[in-house]
């Protein structure tokens, strides 16, 4: 909900969900997903950077963390 309006008991404004999956070979069972929830606060166009950027900052976490495992 990037706002200024829409916010919702349980879910101000600022607030997102970003999920990042990796589908492994079939039958492996590597495959996962993960999904995290932010607050941020601002302007719509702050909260809409600030999305972003902790988007970003969640797969390039991942991507690191897979690359550390498959070598």
């Amino acid at each position: 909900i990037a706002g200024p309006e829409g916010g919702l008991p349980g879910k101000p404004v600022g607030t997102v969900f970003v999920g990042v999956a990796f589908a492994a070979p079939w039958g492996s069972g590597d495959s996962y997903a993960r999904v995290e929830r932010f607050e941020y606060d601002g302007s719509r166009t702050q909260v809409k950077e600030r999305i972003a950027r902790g988007a970003l900052a969640l797969l390039r976490e991942e991507i690191e963390t897979e690359s550390v495992t498959t070598g």
